[in-house]
């Protein structure tokens, strides 16, 4: 607990923002492997995908042992600046410690981009591996729905009973997700937009984060 309260809200971060479903922990893994000690993977930490839907096919962990891994993590980085995804004050239930939250704002950001096809299928990919996807799934509409309005009431649960998960997964990306954090995607203004299937992608990142003189102290 010392250790992330004397966290530096001047921590060098190179935010990774994009809409639901583009892949940004798959990015940060990638990352990660090419360049180890890299990245602070939140969501891995948190084991949640920050989000209504966030924790399916997954066990989040408590905020006690997300701390303790953050502390980890911290101590494993290797020069800075470090790849972060964008996150929101709560990651699931976990609370982000004030100073990380801070750095996350004034970090530089980049956009990762992808169209709303790649998105679905990606999404389905990543929900679908676990057995009880579909179930639990199915408990987080009914409050989808009624967030979406009262004419979507049933509207998703009877599609998802009927196994047209891409359908309810699009109309939960442009009905939901895309309108709710669409609006915040450009605020800060990023430094850079990238296609996230690119294939230089990663190299393109690494780059990025070259242009930054990296200092070998850990926060």
């Amino acid at each position: 607990r010392k250790k992330l309260d004397n966290l530096s809200d001047n921590m060098p971060l190179l935010v990774l923002r994009g809409m639901t479903g583009v892949g940004k922990t798959e990015v940060l893994q990638a990352l990660e492997a090419a360049q180890p000690g890299s990245t602070i993977d939140l969501e891995g930490l948190a084991q949640h995908r920050s989000s209504i839907l966030g924790a399916v096919g997954l066990e989040p962990h408590s905020q006690k042992y997300f701390e303790t891994l953050l502390v980890r993590r911290l101590r494993q980085l290797g020069p800075q600046p470090w790849f972060i995804e964008a996150e929101s004050r709560k990651v699931g239930n976990i609370i982000l410690p004030n100073s990380l939250y801070r750095a996350l704002k004034k970090g530089r950001h980049v956009v990762l981009d992808a169209p709303l096809n790649y998105r679905v299928q990606r999404l389905g990919k990543e929900y679908r591996a676990s057995s009880t996807w579909q179930a639990d799934v199915a408990a987080q509409l009914p409050f989808l729905e009624e967030r979406l309005g009262k004419k979507w009431q049933g509207v998703l649960s009877a599609l998802l009973e009927n196994d047209e998960w891409e359908q309810v997964t699009e109309l939960l990306l442009t009905h939901y997700y895309d309108q709710r954090y669409g609006k915040t995607l450009n605020n800060p203004a990023p430094e850079r937009t990238y296609d996230v299937r690119a294939p230089d992608l990663c190299r393109r990142l690494l780059d990025f984060r070259a242009e930054a003189e990296p200092v070998s102290s850990v926060p």
